[in-house]
This record gives structure tokens, C-alpha cells and sequence, in this order.
């Protein structure tokens, strides 16, 4: 879905019935239980992996700014990786 949509998603502790549907047994299991954020990596707007962060072992909580963030490393990472390509 990340890949298709090419936007992040905060999975939260209490997500909606939208995500819940994308939550297969197999990525809770790989993933572990509570909220993360996902994001696609891209080179010249096309997908070819994701980035994943969790706060599973500090109990930190996941909050807005902490999203700002992600999506801002996630944007940068994506410019990176297009400039390095030749684009």
C-alpha cells in the first residue's frame, strides 16, 4: 500500500479500520506490536523500498513532530538517492 500511494502512514497505537485491513498477520508478526511510521523510498518517483521507525524500545511515544521529522528525513533521503542516480 505504502509503495502504491507512494505517501507515509503513521500506524498508531488504536488504528482505524483502514489500517487495521493493511495489518496482515505476517507484518504484525516481522513488525512487532505498536504504532510505527512507514514511508516509501523513491528514485525519480519510483518506489523501490520502504523506511520503517518504531519507538518500541524506548516506550517513547510517536508524535506529531516526531512525524514532521520522519517525513522530512524520508523526503531528504528520496532527494539523495535521485540526485545520485543522474537525475
Amino acid at each position: 500500500h505504502v509503495l502504491k500511494t507512494r505517501r507515509q502512514i503513521w500506524v498508531s497505537d488504536d488504528p482505524g479500520d483502514d489500517i487495521m485491513l493493511l495489518l496482515t498477520k505476517e507484518i504484525s508478526n516481522q513488525l512487532g506490536s505498536g504504532p510505527f511510521f512507514i514511508m516509501p523510498v523513491c528514485i525519480k518517483g519510483k518506489p523501490i523500498g520502504v523506511i520503517y521507525a518504531d519507538r518500541n524500545l524506548s516506550g517513547r511515544d510517536l508524535d506529531e513532530e516526531s512525524s514532521d521529522s520522519f517525513d522530512f528525513m524520508g523526503q531528504q533521503a528520496n532527494a539523495c538517492l535521485t540526485s545520485l542516480s543522474g537525475e
